[in-house]
């Protein structure tokens, strides 16, 4: 049979060392973590604007036209 695990917080059996270097790498995860989460945020826009970039610039293109016919011949 398995032993039942015992679940404690081992918060107190820390060093001020262990507690130093257990914060320092916290630090680090969340801020690779968060580096990573606006990089995937930033290429998931710019990937948005050039697909829609392409399609305004056409809009615009289109509209220019109209209103150059519209317009009257001096």
């Amino acid at each position: 049979m398995e032993t039942p695990v015992t679940h404690k917080s081992f918060r107190g059996l820390l060093t001020a060392e262990d507690r130093r270097v257990v914060r320092n790498w916290r630090r680090g995860v969340v801020i690779v973590y968060g580096a990573l989460a606006l990089i995937v945020l930033g290429l998931a826009s710019l990937s948005h604007y050039f697909a829609n970039g392409s399609k305004g610039q056409a809009a615009t293109a289109v509209t220019s036209a109209a209103a150059d016919k519209n317009q009257p011949q001096r």
